[in-house]
Parts: structure tokens; sequence; C-alpha cells
């Protein structure tokens, strides 16, 4: 009898995308860290994968989930940020305030800059 997969497994083997979020789902804030793992160390992370793991963060809707979104607040790559804002609107965080009036400071520096 084979092992039932952890959250590291389903990330490491590719599943289509839907499939993949129903089975991270399905492990709770177990599969936070693992989330937040993947989005960190996959620097060339495609923009669906990334929408699809910010995704699972958002529907779990839990303290631990948003407290990693926040986290995620800070990633270096735009695409993340900007994808990470727009969950952490859509779940009304009201803790995530701040660091979204500062996201703003620096999106409105980053374009003048151009």
């Amino acid at each position: 009898m084979q092992a039932p997969d952890t959250p590291q497994d389903v990330l490491s083997r590719r599943f289509s995308n839907l499939d993949e979020r129903a089975r991270l789902l399905a492990f709770g804030d177990a599969a936070v860290e693992p989330i937040v793992n993947a989005l960190n160390t996959e620097q060339n992370v495609t923009t669906i994968r990334a929408v699809v793991l910010i995704g699972v963060l958002e529907s779990l809707n839990s303290d631990k989930s948003k407290g990693a979104l926040r986290t995620l607040l800070s990633d270096a790559r735009p695409m993340i940020r900007a994808y990470t804002a727009n969950a952490l609107g859509r779940v009304r965080d009201q803790c995530s305030v701040p660091d979204l009036i500062r996201l703003i400071g620096v999106t409105r520096r980053s374009t003048r800059e151009i």
C-alpha cells in the first residue's frame, strides 16, 4: 500500500492546475508552508502556477494562510506581489492594510523611474 501524498509530493509532481489545487486544498493549513517554499524556490515559476498556488492560500482563508500571503507581499517578483495583493483584498484581510499601503507607495516610485 502506497503512503498518502504529502503537500510536498503534490507540489513535486505535475498535475493539471485544477487537480493540483484540489489536492493541496485537501491538506488545509498543512499545505501552507510547502506552497510558500515552492513559490520561494521556483524563481521561474510560471504565471499560471503562481496564480494557482496563491489561489490555494487565498481559498484556505485561515490565519496561517493569510500570514503567508502577507509575507509574499515582500517577494522580489512584481507578479507574485500583485497576485498576492489581489488575494488579500479578496479575503478582506485587515492586517494586511499597512503592507498594501506600503506596496502602493513602492509601486508608484517604481513606475516613476520607468
